[in-house]
């Protein structure tokens, strides 16, 4: 994940210059940045990314909503206490990191 956020910080940079870039791909590049920054545990870092998208739900495409939905990030931008663990994972850490989830019992 950490090789995608140059492409991000690029494509933010870029989009800011440039009237090609529509603002629904300029938001839902900012959502994806602040996903990869969070992955890397910094966590303070994605708040700030995030925190203006988080704000203005109503006003982003269905795109955007919906990654912010499914990562969970603004709730990460709401809450002083950290974030929930990531779709998938489990909370804590494993000796390599994230430990992957398994399947609820049935």
């Amino acid at each position: 994940m950490s090789d995608a956020e140059p492409y991000f910080r690029d494509a933010a940079r870029l989009g800011e210059a440039s009237p090609v870039m529509t603002r629904e791909f300029q938001d839902w590049n900012r959502a994806l940045l602040a996903l990869t920054v969070r992955v890397q545990h910094r966590e303070q870092e994605a708040k700030n990314i995030v925190c203006a998208l988080c704000a203005d739900q109503q006003g982003l495409d269905l795109r955007t909503r919906q990654t912010l939905e499914i990562t969970k990030i603004c709730y990460l931008a709401h809450s002083p206490r950290g974030s929930p663990p990531l779709p998938g994972f489990i909370s804590g850490m494993g000796p390599l990191g994230m430990v992957p989830a398994g399947r609820p019992p049935a």
